[in-house]
């Protein structure tokens, strides 16, 4: 499986989307569903730029400005929500497996 690269962290609004389009396509071709997709970004970061930092950050970082670190997590999962919906909505039942 080839890495995921990206030239920079986003510097605008219109880089961050255009990321993130990016990364949910390929976490999409790699047959995760939309509900998996959130979870796996950071590793697709990390591939691209290095990142590091929490997998779930805060919500209200989302609010600051930049896409460094804990602010682009917390971006990513807005995004998501966003974008996904209920689609990142799973059925967790005792004994259920997808």
């Amino acid at each position: 499986m080839k890495n995921f690269s990206w030239p920079a962290y986003p510097s605008s609004e219109t880089d961050f989307e255009q990321l993130m389009a990016a990364a949910d396509k390929a976490l999409a071709a790699e047959g995760l569903k939309p509900f998996q997709r959130p979870l796996h970004t950071g590793r697709l970061f990390w591939e691209a730029f290095g990142w590091e930092g929490r997998m779930t950050p805060p919500d209200e970082l989302a609010d600051l400005s930049g896409y460094q670190g804990d602010i682009l997590m917390a971006k990513a999962h807005r995004w998501y929500t966003e974008n996904l919906g209920n689609r990142l909505k799973s059925h967790f039942e005792l004994g259920y497996v997808r």
